[in-house]
């Protein structure tokens, strides 16, 4: 029986992606476009108009959509994308980035929005209103907002008090918001006033952007909606695959000078991702690098489970910003994990 990757490149072959590659997005779309609501997707897809039935509609125009505007134009990168991995359950992970963050650029906006009146709201209550800092002599500039916005996105990234079905879109207001607790929404206020300068709407607003599409995005990076002992630590898991499959086939390919060129490259980007790592984050890799399972994990590290999930959702939210800093996009992220796992040294005995 032919492999997932071998019947996507037969497709590629015979002139470009088709039914299989249909049949690889296709449940995906129907699935994580499942947990949005359908009210987003009303413009795009006939099975919106039916909310009971949206969760388990196959949702054809939706999957058509991503087809047409991703899949099918070359200049976008996706088919590289999807065939950069080396494993099949990897090129379904990879799949599943793209539907996010194609699901994210639809309907951009909704929940950005919502957050912003939920901070803005806890500002106002602590004395804070953002218009009337336009009144202010020392007017901000476009650096001075885009400073302050990259402020906000720490600050976001770094929340601790997150939904459990965080930055999956859900229902109207705060109860069901999808993003923060209302704990969460106060420490962000707090946090946010603790900067010790004035806030614009502008660089609020742009700091929330930013910070969402990174986090809805992250869902891929440790399978972030569930807690099933499969899937915990799964990326992990996966470029500990990828390594030992590169390194097995090291012993057969020779790389190409360009090969290596890369390799250095992304060993060198590694280095500077480590190096601003918290020592607390480097020890969860070190640990995780060797386990995915949660009990595993927390007994190597001598701790409970609920603080191994705690150490987890702190290790993604740090990675993904010092990531993000660096501006490692969706192809190069893999690679730069396996990377990065190379550089982490195994827990030492009893550490």
């Amino acid at each position: 029986m032919l492999s997932l990757r071998d019947r996507l490149e037969n497709e590629l072959n015979l002139g470009g992606p088709s039914t299989e590659w249909y049949k690889l997005f296709q449940p995906l779309v129907k699935k994580i476009a499942g947990n949005w609501p359908p009210r987003y997707f009303t413009e795009f897809d006939l099975d919106a108009a039916n909310e009971k039935s949206w969760g388990y509609a196959d949702k054809k125009d939706l999957t058509q959509k991503l087809f047409q505007e991703q899949i099918l134009i070359p200049a976008r990168g996706k088919v590289d994308f999807v065939m950069s991995a080396l494993s099949d359950a990897h090129i379904r992970k990879n799949a599943k980035v793209i539907v996010n963050q194609f699901l994210v650029d639809i309907t951009k906006g909704s929940d950005d929005k919502r957050a912003f009146a939920l901070i803005e709201a806890r500002l106002s209550e602590r004395g804070v209103t953002l218009d009337a800092l336009s009144t202010l002599s020392d007017a901000p500039t476009v650096l001075s907002n885009q400073r302050l916005a990259e402020k906000v996105q720490r600050i976001l990234f770094l929340c601790p008090e997150r939904r459990p079905n965080a930055f999956l879109p859900a229902g109207e207001g705060e109860r069901e918001s999808p993003n923060w607790t209302p704990k969460g929404y106060d420490w962000i206020a707090d946090q946010l006033l603790d900067l010790g300068e004035p806030l614009t709407e502008i660089a609020l607003r742009d700091g929330i952007a930013e910070a969402l599409t990174h986090l809805r995005l992250s869902l891929y990076y440790l399978d972030e909606p569930t807690r099933s002992e499969g899937s915990e630590m799964a990326s992990w898991e996966e470029a500990r695959e990828s390594e030992e499959e590169e390194q097995s086939m090291g012993t057969h390919l020779a790389a190409s000078p360009e090969e290596v060129a890369i390799a250095h490259s992304r060993q060198i980007l590694a280095r500077e991702i480590l190096a601003k790592l918290s020592p607390e984050t480097v020890k969860f890799l070190s640990h995780a690098s060797i386990s995915k399972d949660m009990t595993n994990l927390a007994g190597s590290m001598g701790v409970t489970r609920q603080k191994i999930y705690d150490f987890k959702a702190k290790c993604v939210n740090e990675v993904n910003y010092v990531m993000s800093e660096f501006e490692v996009d969706d192809y190069e992220t893999n690679f730069v994990r396996v990377s990065l796992l190379r550089l982490i040294e195994p827990p030492a005995e009893g550490a």
